[in-house]
């Protein structure tokens, strides 16, 4: 689960750059340019970043893109960073996925958030951020992380109370102390670690598949709003 960061102001350029279904690598590439020449005329605004909608779109000045202010969503997902080549220049996409608004209408963690930003080739600290829908996630997928913990949680805590229930009244009426291979059963507590192991490996992989579901970057890009920053690809 990614942690939220600091609730920090960030200075945003201040024209609404309407709501858009997807962008191509292209268009971001295309707007970061054009958002170098439009930085040096227009001031941006400190703000703070408040849940926002599907498909808004944000254009940032961060001093350091690293470290993401909490823009109000939850992420069940680690944020993963890869660069790929726009013409002579480098792309740094920060995509993180199975996001939801605590306390909110949000059923599933269905919110994806990707940052772009021209690693070479123009101004890093220059941040186009992207809200978006993600592959539909069920309740049952959202919580695979959590149910993973707890099974490995109940399969130690099980262990643990067989060992103190053995050590405690085991055999009562002996005088002695038993030995320590005499106050277990070996073959009962190997085949309960097995079948529980056998439960958390069946997660774990439901888990990895889960997470290695692609989601493509090069759906057609649909504005709901024109902006005087125009997205072209």
């Amino acid at each position: 689960m990614s942690f939220p960061q600091p609730d920090l102001p960030c200075l945003r350029f201040p024209e609404n750059l309407g709501l858009h279904a997807n962008i191509t690598i292209e268009a971001a590439a295309n707007m970061l340019l054009r958002a170098l020449q439009l930085s040096q005329t227009v001031p941006y605004a400190w703000t703070f970043i408040d849940k926002p909608v599907e498909g808004q779109l944000l254009l940032l000045y961060l001093q350091n893109p690293t470290q993401f202010p909490n823009d109000g969503i939850r992420y069940q997902d680690q944020e993963t960073r890869y660069v790929v080549p726009v013409n002579n220049r480098e792309m740094e996409i920060a995509e993180v996925k199975y996001g939801f608004v605590p306390n909110s209408q949000d059923q599933t963690a269905w919110r994806v958030r990707r940052r772009y930003r021209l690693h070479k080739g123009g101004l890093p600290q220059l941040v186009l951020v992207h809200y978006t829908r993600g592959p539909a996630i069920h309740e049952t997928e959202t919580i695979s992380t959590r149910t993973l913990a707890i099974t490995r949680y109940r399969r130690n805590h099980e262990l643990m109370e067989e060992v103190f229930k053995q050590a405690a009244f085991g055999n009562m009426k002996r005088s002695a102390p038993p030995s320590l291979h005499q106050m277990f059963d070996k073959s009962e507590l190997e085949s309960k670690v097995a079948k529980l192991q056998e439960e958390v490996d069946v997660l774990q992989t439901k888990a990895d598949e889960r997470k290695a579901k692609p989601f493509g970057h090069e759906s057609i890009m649909a504005a709901s709003a024109q902006s005087p920053m125009e997205i072209t690809s």
